[in-house]
């Protein structure tokens, strides 16, 4: 997918560190496949692409604004102190700035930039989590999932059908890599037992549902958002659909 030209020159322009509040000696770019994350040493600055992926929509400006407001308040919930608020991109005569007055021509989550070596996905490759870090860690998972949001709402849109919903979804978006990332018979028993699955505990997620298991939870948690600073930090939980968030 080519960039449209305004892009090319925002992240061209908070590539310089004369865009950046601190003026970092250095700026590093990491991107995903939704973002690019502009690191200078001290803080990260989170910018959402304009792309449409159907299950996430950032296509507007509005709508990035939104989105980045939503990551900050829901990552609170786990880090407080790394997710430090929103500022604006303006553009003037130096080009793209960051925090400076004037009209948005975009927004960024500013975080703080966390040791990429105390990730746990770094840890584990290093040999370096132990059982007690592992028990620490879900203590925290469990005290968090206990406190989080529930309704009747969250119910809804998070329960069985839902579950299902996502199950299957997957499957239909990677059935054209059949063949070429994943065997067709391998794709056709996971398919298989997934569904089977499905329908055996269809009663099992009913009865979660009634026990009001199903919560505003992370949505994404795997080892590269565990971080062992200052304890443990987890961050970049799933902002952009709630179908997504809303769990057992």
């Amino acid at each position: 997918m080519s960039q449209p030209s305004h892009l090319q020159l925002l992240v061209q322009d908070l590539l310089k560190p004369q865009a950046y509040p601190e003026h970092p000696p250095q700026v590093a770019l990491l991107e995903t496949h939704i973002s690019y994350l502009f690191l200078t040493g001290t803080h990260v600055y989170k910018v959402k692409k304009p792309v449409n992926l159907g299950f996430l929509d950032f296509t507007t400006l509005r709508k990035r604004h939104h989105y980045c407001q939503q990551e900050v308040l829901l990552n609170r919930r786990l880090s407080p102190d790394i997710y430090l608020g929103v500022v604006k991109i303006t553009l003037g005569p130096e080009g793209c700035t960051l925090g400076e007055k004037g009209k948005a021509v975009e927004y960024a989550v500013r975080m703080l930039q966390l040791p990429q070596e105390k990730a746990l996905s770094r840890l584990l490759d290093t040999d370096q989590v132990t059982p007690s870090m592992m028990e620490q860690l879900a203590r925290r998972i469990a005290h968090f999932h206990s406190q989080a949001e529930t309704s009747p709402r969250i119910t809804r849109v998070g329960g069985w059908p839902t579950v299902r919903h996502n199950v299957l979804e997957n499957f239909l978006q990677t059935e054209r890599y059949v063949d070429t990332a994943i065997p067709r018979s391998a794709y056709l028993d996971l398919k298989g037992y997934s569904q089977a699955f499905l329908e055996v505990c269809r009663i099992l997620f009913k009865r979660r549902e009634q026990e009001q298991k199903i919560r505003d939870t992370h949505g994404d948690l795997h080892t590269a958002q565990i971080w062992f600073v200052n304890g443990i930090e987890i961050t970049d939980c799933i902002e952009f659909n709630q179908r997504f968030r809303y769990g057992d």
